[in-house]
């Protein structure tokens, strides 16, 4: 210990000194039990006056309010009283109902409405409120806890033992909490310097954005009044910890995660002043040993004849039985199986569609495709009136093929009619044989099928009448991964059962279509028929790789960035880089992640503003923002996969009904931040707009080649870069 230390150790121990714990919160990481210590830090508590906000309705809620106190209600009426659209009206009385202002449906005024408006009438809208913000000794800095009334227990310091200092206090009942006490040589230069108000209220509103909501502090918006009312040295606990895979954090003194400023100081501090640190990196130092290897290296992949339609199989295949025997215990491994359950559908698809591409290439006849594809598309549109509810309005530009397979005897249920329907332009594309997809190819293989029971999709459909239920049903499970940009996975989607059976009824099908596979799929029953083949499931090395991307994003990002975004946002972060580390489904998870952030972003800036106006709903408008604060495009145009999004969607989008497409996310977002605010991005990252195209037109239908490093790296970049954006929009 040095001198410095020792003569802040005489001032501590002058008086009994108070101490603050809350249990800490390991959320996210998977301490080694040993390695976990109590460390008790030297804080200045500043008690403190300030204003908070007893509004919480902004003036469109308040004259919204007040039209009900005088009965009118309807959204029609006052919306043209406000000179306002009815939505954005109906909008808005929508959330005082959430909030309780408003009775539901009629949207009359409740007592909470009657009294919030006489509240504030009567000029009652702040209050002063008395708060205990800390500022920690050894950086200076305030750390993310506010405390209304700390409850505080006292610290007994004991003697010096090997260079560190011990101390512990009382827990409810007989225990006691022993650990090392944390000093510097910054005690008398801390408590003799006052902070100024701005710092005060900057260390509420970053406390504010790492809690939830209920523990907000409601800073008043009208006063910057921040008073110290008095100051004492108090220590505040927390956790040290390493992971399995050697990292060392420190919890936060809240409860609410991980803080960057103490694990920066354990990281960074000398160990020789310090010697406690040294237990912590010890105990950090055990790696998971991952002793179990997938297979003999003697074992390798069998080279099939027919790849495209194989290697998807065979990773299918490999990956359920990696999980067809695993017991879920915890959350973790419900992820885990959730995200195995999508690459086995994800692939099994990719399959079905290179199959019936193959099928198709084998029985393909234009001339009778054209006639027969027509004829049915004409005899639908006649009984279309007649079975609205079930095939829904077509356009004029596009084919309708379920009488095909009507005509085939197909069992297929009304649901599913919708869906047999393909514009001219997919049936050239498959014709010019580009990248295979299924309704399209669907179509073509019945028009061939008609009138021709010797081919094998015939006997098909005589035999097996319900196989395309099956194809649908695997179409909706391969949409909703999110490698497909879907909303993910249920646990009941991926039961092992149901992967088995889906997996044995295409191989089923497409080897009835193509007998050539036959020879392939021996291959992969031969490979998988002995245990030694299939890669043990390692939980161990899952839960490692969690960690290690979430360190990644912590060092991306840094920790306080992270640790406020809701949590399947972090999810989605992280399956979406252990993804780019299997160098697979790269373009479609940078998609999928980046219209999740969209969304959020929108959604938090709606409830600081209004809807735009339905002229604002359009690519024209957003064309026009982006060529105004100097977005670097092509030909001064938006790009076509960003300037052609549907009306509907960026509608829907905009409102806060959610994003059905990425496109919809981006054009809804540009047209919801102020133009001043684009400059600034526009000036940060100019490429935000040929980036976000880049991706766009990168995401594969079947992407499931593997990525080469440097294709990763892109991807990555693009996506840190435009995430760092998008995050200043999120609460």
């Amino acid at each position: 210990m040095t001198d410095a230390q020792k003569s802040e150790l005489v001032i501590l121990r002058k008086k009994n000194r108070g101490i603050i714990s809350n249990k800490p919160c390991f959320e996210g990481f998977a301490p080694i039990k040993n390695s976990q210590t109590n460390l008790f830090w030297p804080c200045i508590m500043y008690q403190v006056e300030i204003q908070v906000d007893k509004s919480e309705l902004d003036i469109f809620e308040r004259t919204i309010l007040k039209f009900a106190d005088c009965n009118i209600t309807k959204a029609k009426d006052v919306a043209d009283l406000m000179n306002m659209e009815v939505e954005t009206i109906a909008f808005i009385q929508n959330r005082l109902v959430i909030k309780g202002y408003l009775k539901d449906k009629l949207c009359s005024i409740t007592d909470k409405g009657h009294a919030y408006l006489d509240e504030y009438i009567n000029g009652n809208h702040t209050e002063a409120q008395v708060i205990c913000l800390f500022k920690d000794i050894n950086s200076g800095e305030f750390i993310d806890l506010v405390e209304v009334y700390p409850a505080k227990n006292t610290l007994t310091i004991y003697s010096e033992k090997n260079g560190t200092l011990e101390g512990s206090f009382n827990l409810p009942g007989n225990g006691r909490k022993k650990g090392f006490v944390v000093i510097s040589t910054n005690y008398e230069k801390a408590i003799a310097s006052e902070p100024e108000a701005y710092l005060l209220l900057r260390a509420i509103r970053k406390y504010n954005k790492a809690v939830e909501k209920e523990l907000k502090i409601s800073l008043s918006k009208i006063s910057n009044s921040v008073k110290v009312k008095s100051k004492e040295v108090v220590f505040v606990h927390t956790v040290g910890f390493a992971t399995a895979n050697g990292e060392i954090h420190s919890t936060d003194a809240a409860g609410i995660g991980i803080s960057d400023i103490f694990t920066d100081f354990i990281r960074n501090a000398n160990d020789n002043e310090h010697p406690w640190i040294r237990s912590i990196f010890e105990k950090g130092n055990a790696k998971i040993n991952n002793e179990e290897k997938e297979a003999d290296n003697k074992y390798e992949k069998p080279r099939f004849s027919y790849p495209a339609v194989s290697n998807p199989i065979f990773n299918a295949v490999k990956t359920f039985n990696e999980i067809k025997s695993v017991k879920v215990e915890n959350h973790i491994a419900r992820e885990d199986m959730k995200r195995s359950g999508e690459i086995i559908y994800y692939n099994i698809f990719t399959a079905l569609e290179y199959a019936l591409k193959m099928y198709y290439a084998d029985f393909k006849s234009r001339e009778k495709e054209d006639v027969t594809i027509q004829l049915a598309d004409q005899e639908a549109r006649q009984i279309n009136k007649t079975k609205i509810k079930e095939v829904g309005i077509a356009e004029d530009n596009i084919f309708l093929f379920y009488i095909l397979a009507q005509n085939l005897s197909i069992n297929l249920p009304h649901n599913y009619l919708t869906l047999l329907k393909v514009y001219p332009g997919k049936i050239k594309s498959m014709r010019d044989d580009n990248q295979p997809e299924l309704i399209p190819l669907l179509c073509l293989c019945l028009a061939n099928a008609i009138d021709d029971p010797e081919v094998p999709l015939s006997f098909l459909a005589k035999n097996y009448p319900d196989f395309m239920i099956d194809f649908f049903k695997l179409k909706e499970l391969r949409d909703k991964t999110s490698m497909a940009h879907g909303p993910g996975l249920t646990f009941s989607d991926v039961s092992a059962s149901k992967c088995k059976e889906i997996i044995e009824k295409i191989l089923f099908y497409v080897e009835y279509l193509n007998e050539k596979l036959k020879a392939d799929n021996k291959l992969l029953t031969d490979y998988f028929k002995d245990d030694i083949h299939n890669s043990k499931y390692q939980y161990s090395s899952y839960i490692q790789k969690i960690y290690e991307k979430k360190l990644e994003l912590y060092k991306d990002y840094g920790y306080v960035t992270i640790n406020k975004l809701p949590a399947n946002l972090i999810k989605q972060m992280i399956n979406s880089l252990i993804t780019f580390g299997d160098r697979k489904y790269v373009a479609g998870s940078a998609c999928s992640v980046l219209q999740q952030f969209f969304e959020y972003s929108i959604t938090a800036m709606l409830k600081y503003m209004m809807p735009p106006s339905k002229e604002q709903r359009n690519c024209n408008f957003v064309a026009e923002k982006c060529r105004n604060v100097y977005f670097e495009l092509k030909n001064n145009k938006l790009p076509d996969s960003i300037g052609t999004v549907s009306y509907k969607k960026i509608g829907k989008a905009v409102c806060g009904g959610g994003c059905d497409s990425l496109g919809a996310g981006i054009v809804s977002f540009l047209i919801l931040v102020p133009e001043e605010q684009l400059m600034d991005i526009s000036q940060q990252y100019p490429r935000f707009i040929l980036d976000l195209d880049f991706l766009l037109k990168s995401r594969g239908h079947s992407d499931v080649r593997e990525y080469s490093e440097r294709e990763v790296s892109i991807y990555k970049k693009i996506v840190t870069n435009i995430i760092k954006i998008l995050i200043k929009y999120i609460d």
